[in-house]
């Protein structure tokens, strides 16, 4: 007897404990009692259904974290780890930097007045507009470790490009997803 045969003959068992075995008889109506223990299991599976229908109706944001030089937004998950960065995974520690099969996290450069509202939003979905910057379009330090190093400085502050793509993120403006 196959693996299929024992199941089926085990849920039969149930069916026929619960007294519900006529109703999978072809033309088999329950009687008395047995007729009410369907209609609650039939509510009880429709019950069911519905909250799990119900529960999966919020799927998880999509990011776009691949940028070219003609992008104009990024959509990902916030946060700050020696920059600012965003990232196409909502839990940051399972993120691969070197993996080939996800999408890699983005590294954003900002003037001041916006990098001081960034805190608020951090692990939270936004969306960032701007402009795709070639990283190595931005001037390295002035000094000669700095040259040396190849560091690069976006509006005086070093840029480190966690994230290793070709391009970095000006960003002019954001939202996060409760906006919208």
């Amino acid at each position: 007897m196959g693996y299929f045969e024992m199941e089926h003959g085990r849920w039969m068992e149930q069916f026929r404990e619960a007294g519900l075995h006529d109703i999978l008889k072809v033309g088999g109506r329950p009687q008395g009692h047995h007729r009410e223990d369907a209609k609650k299991l039939v509510w009880n599976v429709a019950f069911v259904f519905a909250l799990l229908t119900t529960s999966c109706t919020r799927a998880e944001p999509t990011s776009q974290t691949d940028i070219v030089q003609t992008s104009t937004m990024v959509t990902g998950w916030l946060a700050y780890r020696g920059e600012w960065i965003v990232f196409p995974l909502r839990d940051i520690n399972q993120y691969r930097p070197f993996s080939n099969n996800e999408p890699r996290c983005v590294s954003l450069v900002t003037d001041e007045s916006l990098a001081r509202r960034l805190p608020a939003f951090e692990g939270s979905f936004v969306e960032i507009n701007g402009r795709a910057v070639d990283y190595e379009s931005l001037p390295t330090g002035e000094n000669d470790v700095d040259r040396f190093l190849n560091k690069r400085y976006y509006g005086g502050s070093f840029v480190p490009n966690f994230c290793l793509q070709n391009f970095v993120f000006e960003v002019v403006n954001f939202s996060d997803a409760d906006d919208l």
